[in-house]
């Protein structure tokens, strides 16, 4: 059987905070697995955590599970925020605009927002919460633009490697084209979608093609498998 593709759930720069996570999504029953950059940098780096990243990493369907866990905990947990909270001073409709937009906030803050509401006497309808956060997911989903930057990048590069023959030219096209075509987003409960419009990718593959066409002219040229002289 093969094995269910793991997503990033959330990432941390404190490592206690990510074995936290860790730890009760694992009490839960939550497959979980671990990924860190822990050793990819220099020795002399080691002591700045700032470098270090560490992942929790999810299946697609365990997110929803994993949010109303740690909502939950937050919910248990009874801690009073400080009397300066920073959403004490939120309108009503910046407190709404908090609950509509739950990736943008940590389960600390949404349930305070909620909770202030209920304070204020402010009606929270499921249903309309509910709709606002698939309204949310679709406005995510949209595609990044991209920057034509890139393309115009991509192309400099081209003409400076086919000058020069120089293959790390070649590999910078193919990896600008690779990144365009196949870079995906991960949404909030989970799905994992194409980060880039239809004709965006499109134009990422061709990218692509003129990189590995580039960089196989000049291997055969390296290996004198063909001659090849510039123009003057």
């Amino acid at each position: 059987m093969i094995a269910e593709q793991l997503i990033k759930y959330r990432s941390f720069n404190d490592k206690a905070l990510a074995t936290e996570l860790y730890q009760k999504l694992t009490e839960e029953g939550v497959p979980v697995a671990w990924e860190d950059t822990e050793g990819y940098f220099d020795a002399s780096f080691s002591n700045n955590e700032f470098l270090n990243i560490y992942y929790i990493k999810l299946r697609q369907q365990d997110f929803k599970k994993a949010d109303e866990i740690l909502m939950r905990s937050v919910s248990e947990n009874k801690e009073e925020p400080v009397g300066d909270y920073y959403l004490f001073s939120f309108s009503d409709d910046e407190l709404m605009d908090v609950l509509r937009k739950p990736d943008e906030w940590n389960e600390f803050d949404l349930y305070w927002a909620k909770k202030i509401l209920h304070i204020r006497g402010v009606e929270i309808k499921p249903e309309d919460l509910e709709k606002a956060k698939l309204e949310r997911l679709d406005e995510l989903k949209q595609p990044w633009i991209l920057d034509k930057l890139w393309i115009i990048c991509a192309i400099a590069l081209w003409i400076l490697a086919f000058w020069f023959i120089h293959i790390y030219g070649a590999v910078a096209v193919i990896f600008i084209g690779a990144y365009i075509s196949f870079s995906k987003k991960t949404m909030p409960d989970g799905q994992r979608v194409k980060a880039f419009s239809t004709g965006d990718r499109l134009l990422g593959k061709i990218v692509l093609a003129a990189g590995m066409t580039l960089a196989v002219f000049i291997l055969l040229q390296y290996y004198a498998v063909i001659d090849f002289i510039r123009p003057l």
